[in-house]
């Protein structure tokens, strides 16, 4: 026990003062941001009351965001509706999304569409997606694919990403125009090239299946990685399936490690029913459960893309490799614990102090399930530490009880 309050309490101290900096950083950030945004709803007020629509739009999309004002849909609206009366044309394609969506005024399909016209009618590349769009579902219209295709033309000649990609769809489906690969392929890679994920996604699926063009699973790739790296889970999925070669020697290291940690975990456990071997039954047990995640994650199996999988992954994948390293070293306890400990103050320090309140969103997975594997290394160093210090204890008190007299 002594061991583990030697090593805990540096640590929990640094942790402290370094949890204490950060928040009040932090603090200071949001202060700093509120500011920032109160003085610009200050300004854009002044403007939206004097009547300026381009203000007005402005000061509705703060209170929809929450930027500087408290969030408000109402207010959003009820802003929107003054730049739309006064012929703003994002301020009529945003009311048409307020009313399409219900937020801030009662849901009205056929309202929404009224403003996405108005917008549309003036060229708004936005509003002309949204009727293609509405035309397509037959909300505040009757489903028309013709008339769809129609309006995501005008929207996609203009340079609309989302309507590029939508068109390419309809050529894919042979939905309102004839089937056509080539001119999806077309489509798409418009929309691609503008950086739209969803795009990427789709250019690659067409090379993995030769449709519109040559079979080209490079190229498929390279597209499926760009996609991947704006967040897009099925381009994520789809490189899954065609591992790289760094990615097959990491699983083949994870295997082989893991079977090791079973070998090792199995042949301890022999004899009597006692503490050796309820530890070496435990270690079996999560050894086990980190195969059958990672082969799920291999298989694709829908749960293995959500965010509790991920970090539970991670957190077996820390306690796994503690474990693994105790079979090779086995005094490693302390060692990892303190590393670990370390690792996990300094990583955080230094992911707040890189990224942003603002700009934190982009890079939250990597902490949580860089935090998750730091946590899960710590968790059987600190128990292997506080074992090994009840064991010694127990021994000392043993050893220095009274030997019994003879008679």
């Amino acid at each position: 026990m002594t061991s583990l309050r030697k090593i805990a309490t540096p640590v929990a101290c640094v942790a402290v003062i370094s949890g204490a900096a950060i928040l009040w950083w932090v603090h200071k950030q949001k202060a700093i941001e509120r500011k920032k945004f109160g003085e610009a709803a200050s300004i854009s007020r002044v403007g939206a009351e004097q009547g300026d629509a381009r203000a007005q739009f402005e000061f509705a999309s703060m209170y929809y965001k929450g930027k500087g004002v408290r969030q408000d849909y109402g207010e959003a609206a009820r802003w929107l509706r003054k730049a739309a009366d006064q012929g703003y044309a994002k301020a009529q394609d945003a009311l048409g999304v307020a009313y399409y969506y219900g937020q801030g005024v009662p849901q009205d399909y056929a309202e929404a569409v009224r403003w996405y016209r108005r917008a549309a009618d003036q060229g708004y590349a936005k509003a002309q997606y949204g009727l293609g769009y509405t035309y397509f579902q037959g909300k505040g219209v009757p489903q028309d694919y013709a008339e769809a295709i129609r309006w995501y033309r005008k929207a996609a000649d203009l340079g609309n990403v989302m309507a590029q990609d939508n068109l390419g769809y309809m050529y894919f489906e042979g939905k309102g125009v004839p089937q056509d690969y080539v001119e999806a392929v077309r489509w798409f890679r418009k929309a691609a090239d503008q950086g739209y994920a969803k795009a990427q996604y789709d250019l690659g699926y067409m090379y993995s299946q030769g449709k519109g063009l040559p079979p080209d699973h490079a190229e498929a790739a390279r597209w499926f990685r760009k996609a991947a790296k704006q967040g897009d889970t099925k381009a994520q999925r789809a490189l899954k399936t065609r591992l790289s070669t760094p990615s097959k020697v990491l699983i083949t290291i994870e295997f082989l490690g893991t079977i090791l940690l079973l070998v090792s975990s199995y042949r301890s456990a022999g004899g009597a029913f006692g503490p050796q071997q309820r530890t070496a039954i435990v270690k079996e047990l999560l050894g086990l459960s980190y195969l059958v995640l990672v082969c799920m994650g291999l298989f694709q199996m829908g749960v293995a893309q959500t965010n509790a999988f991920r970090f539970t992954k991670n957190l077996l994948a820390g306690m796994v490799l503690a474990m693994l390293i105790s079979v090779i070293w086995q005094q490693s306890a302390k060692s990892v614990l303190r590393i670990s400990g370390m690792l996990f103050v300094a990583f955080n320090l230094y992911a707040i102090a890189h990224y942003d309140v603002k700009h934190f969103a982009p890079a939250i997975r990597m902490f949580y399930l860089t935090n998750a594997l730091l946590i899960g290394m710590a968790i059987p160093s600190a128990a292997a530490v506080w074992l090994a210090a009840k064991t010694y204890q127990e021994g000392q008190s043993r050893s220095g009880q009274a030997a019994p007299s003879q008679t």
